[in-house]
């Protein structure tokens, strides 16, 4: 067992009891300490209940839980950079955590715990020898992480889940704000890997309706995207032999970008779109979109007015609902027999060989591998038939799920490409959160080194990878004040936490900046050249 706190990489190591024996009486497990235990302190916590909120300078803190379940949250006061960590403690666990960070406990459960003190620990010395308060979580932290805390697998349902990198707590990345006195909500923005299937998942799920009832991203606004779902729904018309009796649904159609093109070629399409405001913008397009989330419901009036369909899409969707199976489920109750169901997500396997961490956000609940898809859908009694990678946000992949159990060989020999990069090991992930941190470091460097020589700097672009980025580094107006944005939905507000704020191409024409870093990188080329003639006196850079 590691006691010894410079044996612990982390700030905290979390471990089972070993040798566990067990017979008809009932079972054992022990937990091997070095380290001298002088008080032993059985400690019972109730549900939405805090403990800790302190640290201690010199002594480590060991607990033993023996019921229940708590949320663990840690940060390391020795390093300056260092972000808000929080991991699962489940029951049978040791946790041990270092001097000099600072930790909570949240508990998701009634709990009962045994504390293991190696030292002085009087209580009439709190806060003077041994024990010193600093509050790294609030009350109404303490409730959203009761309240959204993701405990267990979206795949295998498994709870053996470890952090690999957290971004301390972040804001929702697409609730920008109104002015700079805006109150701003955070929650630990973290990924987790499964033990025991390799899934890759955040583990906080924001309330949806907080996510997306007023959504400002608008598809149509990148006219690659518009490009690319033209392309799509010429592709399987041709594919699918789709025509005027044909009927398509597209879950999360946003503001009909994929509708349009089915509807010009005369392909009845249906989107359903929980975002109100997207859903109106649509259907003053004429493009069909039912204002709701994707349930039993919608399905069943979809069925009464036109029956079971062809196809049904759905373009980032996977990436961004809990309810994946309830999704999957409804969406093969609406589909015919022999019908498709065809889903685009961003490839895990792209986003670490490119090292786009900031793909990362409360949307993006799950990251996923073909391998994982491929077990996802098998469970289900579907199968995945045929995929493609595609270019979309830095790479995707997009799946043809069937009834039919015929795989083309492709999907197997993509699989094995994952294992090959690593993507069934945890040490993978490991390497990817310090490219993180390197990525990280490299960038600030750099931006300050460009200030700091009096470069007149702006941002360009207000996407949603820019809040993790940007809080994640540490940027805030006083290093850069403002960024470009060519969404009118969003000009005018403000990028969470940071005081910048969002203005349009007229009025930064005006500011004459000397360097333009782009941070929609994905669409780096294309706002380069629309707009190396707007701004000629400036050098268009990426931040990472």
């Amino acid at each position: 067992m590691k006691n010894n706190f410079e044996d612990i990489e982390f700030n905290e190591f979390i471990d089972q009891g070993k040798d566990p024996f067990i017979d008809n009486r009932g079972a054992i497990l022990n937990y091997y300490l070095d380290n001298k235990v002088n008080q032993v302190g059985l400690i019972n916590s109730k549900k939405g209940t805090v403990r800790g909120n302190h640290y201690h300078p010199e002594q480590l803190q060991t607990c033993i839980l023996v019921k229940g379940s708590y949320i663990s949250v840690t940060k390391n006061l020795k390093d300056d950079n260092a972000v808000v960590e929080s991991r699962l403690v489940k029951e049978g666990e040791i946790s041990i955590i270092k001097p000099n960070i600072a930790h909570t406990m949240v508990f998701i459960e009634d709990s009962v715990f045994i504390n293991l003190v190696d030292g002085e620990r009087e209580h009439k010395n709190y806060g003077e020898t041994h024990t010193f308060p600093i509050e790294i979580v609030d009350k109404f932290l303490a409730e959203n992480i009761v309240e959204c805390y993701k405990d267990d697998c979206r795949v295998c349902n498994s709870r053996n889940l470890i952090l690999i990198h957290s971004f301390g707590l972040s804001p929702l990345a697409n609730n920008l704000v109104e002015n700079k006195k805006s109150k701003t909500t955070t929650y630990p923005l973290e990924l987790n890997y499964c033990k025991e299937c390799n899934n890759i998942q955040l583990n906080v799920v924001v309330d949806p309706t907080v996510l997306f009832d007023k959504y400002l991203y608008t598809s149509s606004t990148s006219q690659s995207f518009v490009r690319h779902f033209e392309e799509l729904a010429f592709n399987l018309i041709k594919e699918f032999n789709l025509d005027k009796e044909s009927v398509v649904v597209d879950i999360g159609s946003n503001d009909g970008i994929f509708l349009k093109p089915l509807m010009e070629r005369n392909i009845k399409s249906i989107g359903v779109e929980p975002a109100t405001n997207l859903a109106e913008v649509a259907n003053k397009k004429n493009l069909q979109t039912i204002n709701s989330y994707f349930d039993q419901d919608v399905v069943k009036s979809i069925i009464h007015k036109y029956g079971n369909v062809d196809v049904v899409t759905a373009f980032n969707v996977f990436a961004h609902s809990d309810k994946l199976k309830e999704i999957a489920n409804d969406a093969f109750h609406l589909l015919k027999e022999d019908g498709v169901f065809i889903i685009e997500v961003q490839s895990l396997a792209e986003m670490l060989e490119k090292n786009l961490f900031d793909n990362v956000y409360h949307e993006h609940v799950n990251y996923w591998s073909l391998s994982n898809l491929v077990n996802f859908f098998g469970k289900l009694n579907v199968y995945v038939n045929n995929f493609q990678k595609v270019e979309t946000h830095g790479g995707s992949l997009r799946l043809f799920i069937s009834k039919d159990k015929k795989i083309n060989k492709s999907v197997l020999e993509y699989i094995k490409y994952e294992e090959e990069l690593g993507l069934n090991k945890l040490e993978t992930y490991y390497e990817f959160s310090n490219k993180i941190v390197e990525k990280k470091n490299h960038a600030m460097e750099n931006l300050i080194s460009l200030k700091e020589s009096g470069n007149k700097i702006i941002f360009y672009g207000a996407p949603a990878k820019a809040t993790t980025l940007l809080n994640y580094y540490g940027i805030n107006s006083e290093l850069v004040e403002f960024t470009i944005e060519d969404n009118p939905l969003k000009v005018g507000k403000y990028i969470p936490n940071t005081n910048i704020e969002i203005i349009d191409k007229e009025r930064a024409i005006k500011l004459n900046p000397d360097i333009v870093i782009v941070l929609a990188w994905n669409f780096f080329e294309v706002i380069k050249n629309q707009n190396k003639d707007v701004f000629p006196n400036a050098d268009f850079l990426k931040l990472n």
